[in-house]
């Protein structure tokens, strides 16, 4: 399934390449130096971000609803995406004065290391706004979801306000979402990050599965409630984080990719949280590859796209979760 869905998004762009074509790019035998420049650095780049992304985003959405033992916990509704948006954007925009005085050393990962920052933020003010003694609220935790989202709106509306008219075009990226303007350079670069993150979040699924019987439970099978957090928020802001710098917010990913695996494998995090990251990156490669088909020339952005598929489903689980309760309409 992940090897048909790469190779269909590699076989799809504005040069129409056969079969062959794209086999001899890969194995670096294609004398076709556009083939292969379009293969190498364009789509074969672009095709990996996806499935680390989606995969990222997927599993993060897995580990904070086993975290918060709530199953509305979308890194996209609960403001984890937009804190990571502002802080990329921040480095774009009035940041790019600061960076110019610090050591180049940050490079190519300076936008990274702003929206890992932010996202962590968003997630750390998510828990203390939402806690309770029983454990998260779920009205809280939307209520200030939708504080967070609006309030990251609000920024990046003011950083595109005060922006030159060369960076608009970039600051507005991140309000939609794009596998498209991420270049070669910046990939290869987030990928041990992403992988870091993704291989950190799986590591938690034994402590995950504890803190589902609830945190004092937790604490008596000897899991350290503290610690699982703080990694959770920090492996959940580097993945999202770095995510989020390359494409922008895609929403509704980390919501709908566990509860469908939900379904199909269960509750146990040892077998969620990988099945959450193989479908994400899976989902993510075939909605990149119809947002370059639906519209022929042009190319529709993928968080449109995710948009529509999700928000139909988050009102659906909302009206499940309301009959659950048995809540009055």
């Amino acid at each position: 399934m992940v090897v048909a869905g790469a190779l269909f998004s590699l076989r799809i762009g504005a040069l129409d390449l056969g079969w062959t074509a794209i086999l001899k790019s890969l194995l670096g035998i294609q004398e076709d130096a556009m083939a292969a420049t379009a293969v190498n650095s364009i789509r074969l780049p672009r095709t990996l971000l996806a499935l680390l992304a989606g995969a990222t985003i997927a599993s993060v959405g897995c580990a904070l609803q086993g975290l918060f033992r709530n199953p509305l916990a979308d890194p996209g509704l609960i403001g984890v995406s937009a804190g990571g948006a502002v802080g990329a954007a921040f480095i774009l925009g009035p940041g790019a004065l600061l960076l110019a005085a610090l050591p180049m050393v940050f490079g190519i990962y300076a936008m990274m290391i702003g929206a890992a920052f932010g996202s962590i933020g968003a997630m750390a003010l998510l828990y203390v706004l939402s806690r309770t003694p029983s454990g998260p609220s779920i009205p809280a935790m939307l209520l200030c979801g939708i504080a967070l989202n609006t309030f990251a709106g609000a920024l990046i509306g003011l950083f595109i306000y005060l922006a030159e008219a060369e960076r608009i075009r970039d600051l507005a990226f991140w309000t939609l979402g794009s596998l498209s303007r991420a270049p070669r350079e910046s990939v290869l670069a987030a990928v041990p990050l992403l992988v870091i993150a993704i291989w950190w979040i799986l590591s938690q699924a034994r402590a995950l599965n504890a803190v589902l019987l609830g945190e004092d439970e937790a604490r008596l099978l000897g899991v350290d409630t503290g610690r699982l957090k703080r990694e959770i928020f920090i492996a959940c802001g580097l993945g999202m984080g770095t995510a989020v710098a390359l494409t922008g917010t895609i929403g509704f990913v980390g919501l709908v990719v566990p509860h469908i695996c939900r379904i199909v494998f269960g509750t146990d995090h040892r077998f969620l949280l990988p099945a959450s990251a193989l479908f994400g990156g899976v989902l993510l490669v075939v909605t990149d590859s119809a947002s370059r088909l639906l519209l022929g020339s042009a190319e529709l952005p993928i968080g449109i796209i995710t948009a529509l598929l999700g928000a139909p489903f988050f009102l659906a689980l909302l009206v499940y979760e309301r009959q659950r309760l048995h809540l009055p309409v």
